[in-house]
């Protein structure tokens, strides 16, 4: 693979920043989810999760919603 979890990216088809927080390989582990997954990997086909940046406040940042991408969709900030 070749982004790392935690690694910043921008998604080419969106134009939108993120950061990897899942893998085919390593599955996201959320403290909270609403359909009560213990752990969340990409879709069928795609390479990465992927959680979009909403905002960045005080050296902050705030990320809302993730999607699943392909590897040739990203490239690394």
């Amino acid at each position: 693979m070749k982004y790392s979890i935690g690694e910043k990216v921008t998604n080419l088809l969106t134009g939108k920043e993120g950061i990897i927080i899942g893998t085919k390989e390593k599955a996201y582990k959320p403290k909270t989810d609403p359909y009560n997954r213990k752990e969340i990997y990409p879709d069928e086909n795609m390479d990465y999760l992927f959680m979009i940046k909403k905002a960045e406040l005080n050296n902050k940042i705030e990320y809302s919603g993730m999607m699943s991408v392909l590897e040739s969709h990203l490239k690394k900030i």
